[in-house]
């Protein structure tokens, strides 16, 4: 059984096998240009309070594509209810 998930989206045309990246249970993704937190520190505050610093310190990455181990992405769905809130 594998260790990993690949997460990508249907237009996404993969030519090249894609390095697992990630390690030491943190996932891979990939910087967007288009990405700015700093344009949207309102909404991210309410995930990303003052006290864990700067908005410039969220990475300007999508969803998209991102390898990340089961094991993180089981706490990541197990918290998910309480993100949307």
């Amino acid at each position: 059984m594998c260790r990993y998930i690949l997460m990508s989206e249907p237009d996404h045309i993969i030519v090249k096998p894609i390095p697992n990246l990630s390690r030491d249970g943190r996932a891979a993704a990939f910087p967007f240009f288009y990405i700015e937190p700093e344009k949207n520190e309102k909404v991210l505050r309410k995930f990303f309070p003052e006290d864990k610093g700067p908005i410039t310190k969220i990475d300007p990455i999508g969803n998209s594509p991102v390898i990340i181990e089961k094991v993180s992405f089981s706490f990541l769905l197990s918290i998910r209810s309480d993100l949307r809130n």
